[in-house]
Order: C-alpha cells, then structure tokens, then sequence
C-alpha cells in the first residue's frame, strides 16, 4: 500500500471518528472500540504527517 494511500485512509477514519464522536446518545460497546481504534489511527497519522514533513524537509 502507497504512504500517500495509507495517510488517505486514515483521514476517512478520523472523519468517522470525529462523526462517532457527535453522537449524543451513549455509545454502544462496538463504537466505543472504533472510536479507540480511530483515535490511535490518527495518532499514527500524525506521526507520520510529522515524519513526511522532515523528510521532505531534508532533516532525515
């Protein structure tokens, strides 16, 4: 899989999250782990983001 395809997905799941997340009403065990699992996701994304940055950069 292509970084650049990786990074996509991540972003669509963050989005979910973020959906997930504007619900009012309590949410079910099974969002409740999405919504852990998205949240890692876009940790990883921003690693990443922030890794592509210095590489682009020059200072890997």
């Amino acid at each position: 899989m292509r970084l650049e395809t990786a990074i996509t997905l991540v972003e669509i799941m963050t989005y979910w999250a973020d959906q997930v997340q504007a619900l009012e009403s309590p949410m079910p065990p099974a969002l409740l782990a999405l919504d852990a699992k998205v949240t890692s996701m876009a940790e990883i994304r921003s690693r990443v983001s922030t890794r592509l940055r210095l590489i682009r950069g020059g200072a890997v």
